[in-house]
């Protein structure tokens, strides 16, 4: 089955991390680590709250604690397994490509983010007007703060 098909079946209003009881291999009183329904590598780990949360801003001190637990449990896991090195990416929220709305953590082992951007185009140092642009705007928010 592909991914996209298996996101468009689930219900409105549900959430798969939500249901799942019967996928944890790690747990904790606040998240769980599990794996990956449509991985990018066969050991790829993923690190959910049990609260139904869509943004790590959201999370109490209590969970970002127990993630941190597990995320240290994870890379201890996959260098048991014999990787080096793994990829931790954070999804939060939902559309910009995002397939689900609950907040989870990716941990996948030995693959390669750098040559191609997130369209498989050949990603491009910016330009010296790009990255003062770049530059300002980011300063510009940081006062905000």
């Amino acid at each position: 089955m592909k991914y996209s098909d298996y996101v468009d079946a689930i219900p409105l209003g549900s959430c798969p991390f939500c249901a799942s009881d019967d996928r944890k291999f790690i747990e904790n009183k606040t998240a769980y680590v599990t794996y990956a329904l449509a991985p990018y590598h066969k050991h790829h780990l993923l690190i959910v709250p049990k609260e139904h949360k869509k943004s790590f801003l959201h999370l109490s001190p209590e969970e970002h604690m127990d993630i941190q637990d597990l995320a240290e449990k994870s890379s201890r896991l996959l260098r048991y397994l014999g990787y080096e090195d793994f990829t931790l990416m954070v999804r939060e929220g939902a559309g910009g490509g995002k397939s689900v709305e609950h907040l989870h953590y990716h941990f996948i082992p030995n693959v390669r983010l750098g040559d191609l951007d997130h369209a498989n185009g050949v990603r491009n140092l910016m330009s010296d007007g790009e990255l003062k642009s770049l530059v300002e705007e980011v300063r510009n928010v940081i006062d905000r703060l």
